[in-house]
């Protein structure tokens, strides 16, 4: 790729070329791993590691989220925490090598390169993970709104999603129509929340305005001053 404008020591190793606001770094990562069989010991449990992502190097431990320790041989679903940011896209494969002496000891693919991190041994975590690894689009939508009690534009959900907008579009014209989801329009974009936290925010609207009707029954309506713009919000 011929890039113009830029010095050879103005591209560092592991650079990625992305599209503006495709892809976000970080620190964390969920990944499919797996143990070679020809390993010479068991893999332990926020063991340093070397991370091989593209041309890029770099250090962090695994964290193996249903076990203590990894036998070769074995595949699981890890955390990586990472020294350093990284970019990846779901999908992208791997290489680790132990941190010293330097040995490939396995490898895997990336399933969410913006995790949050994980409490250990919950089967609700792992069927997550599991989810975001094999899920269709509009499963994936409804995965992460129903876990984020936030606004999400169409591109904010392809961006945490890492898959095209395209394919978000697909998956909330789906779930739209099934009522799982919910818009909410504004002056410049769509906004769209889980169908379950648009009614438990309706309702407490609802609590909040009987309550202050309660209070104070000659006043025709809630006060402008009194709102508190997401002030419902979790």
């Amino acid at each position: 790729m011929n890039l113009s404008g830029l010095e050879v020591h103005e591209v560092t190793r592991g650079s990625v070329v992305v599209a503006p606001k495709s892809v976000e770094p970080s620190y964390r990562m969920d990944v499919k791993f797996l143990l070679l069989e020809g390993t010479e010991k068991p893999l332990k449990n926020r063991a340093r590691v070397r991370m091989y992502l593209g041309t890029d190097e770099i250090l962090g431990r695994i964290r193996l989220l249903d076990r203590d320790e990894l036998e070769p041989g074995q595949e699981v679903y890890a955390q990586l925490e990472l020294e350093d940011e990284a970019i990846a896209g779901k999908g992208d494969r791997f290489v680790i090598r132990s941190y010293s002496p330097m040995r490939t000891i396995g490898g895997g693919t990336v399933i969410d390169a913006n995790a949050s991190k994980h409490k250990r041994f919950r089967p609700e975590v792992l069927e997550a993970i599991a989810t975001k690894e094999m899920g269709e689009p509009d499963e994936l939508v409804e995965q992460l709104l129903s876990a984020k009690q936030v606004l999400f534009t169409l591109e904010e959900l392809a961006l945490a999603l890492n898959l095209p907008e395209e394919d978000i579009q697909q998956g909330t014209e789906k779930l739209l129509v099934e009522g799982n989801i919910k818009i909410i329009p504004t002056d410049k974009k769509d906004l769209y929340v889980s169908g379950y936290v648009y009614h438990q925010w309706g309702q407490e609207v609802k609590n909040m305005a009987e309550v202050y009707h309660q209070e104070h029954p000659l006043r025709e309506g809630y006060p402008r001053e009194n709102c508190v713009p997401g002030s419902f919000l979790k």
